[in-house]
């Protein structure tokens, strides 16, 4: 086999191996990003779920209000948790929106790593709110359904509301924390190592 044969053969496996190296990219690329937006699809359901409950809540509990607003202590706790439970709304359309803004297909991967930053970024204002403003609205739902459904009164009975109070901040709390810890943190750190493998399967490849 003379010399051009040789460099022919040469840079024909050069070709083959190129084009197996773009495969293997292209088919990884696709099946991580498939991985990263299923991985993902659980907070987003929860965020819905939020959504939806926020809506159906405030009305109730603009009703239940009404209902007791002769009594000015439901009367200010009604008030009080409407006020929350609109920031909260807010809060979670904002959250909602950074999910539904992270664009697999349409994006590089440097790009896409920029908006899942940007997601965690808006969950963790999420998280800080629901845990600085969890007793603002625990509490007066607490008092208020307290009163609605089992005709238990804050002023006949203080000491019994004071300590239902406390046991529901405390599994709203360990709910809360062990939620974000396992449903949205654990999930944008898996969709975060699918994204590292990509790049680093291309700087390999580079």
């Amino acid at each position: 086999m003379d010399i051009d044969n040789l460099k022919a053969a040469w840079q024909q496996h050069d070709q083959m191996l190129s084009a197996n190296l773009q495969l293997n990219e292209t088919l990884l690329r696709k099946a991580n990003l498939k991985a990263s937006r299923k991985e993902l699809n659980k907070p987003l359901v929860v965020e819905i779920l939020d959504v939806v409950c926020v809506i159906l809540l405030i009305p109730l509990f603009g009703w239940l209000t009404f209902r007791l607003k002769a009594d000015m202590v439901y009367l200010s706790a009604g008030l009080l948790l409407l006020l929350s439970l609109i920031v909260l709304l807010v809060v979670c359309l904002k959250t909602m929106a950074a999910f539904y803004k992270m664009d697999y297909f349409g994006s590089s991967v440097i790009q896409i790593q920029e908006q899942l930053a940007r997601l965690r970024v808006r969950v963790l204002v999420k998280r800080k709110f629901e845990l600085f403003f969890l007793p603002l609205l625990v509490l007066p739902a607490l008092l208020i359904l307290l009163k609605v459904i089992q005709n238990i009164d804050v002023h006949d009975r203080p000491a019994f509301i004071l300590v239902s109070g406390i046991i529901a901040m405390i599994l709203s709390y360990v709910g809360v924390i062990l939620g974000y810890k396992y449903l949205y943190e654990k999930k944008i750190k898996d969709v975060a190592h699918l994204l590292k493998e990509i790049r680093d399967y291309k700087s390999a490849e580079g």
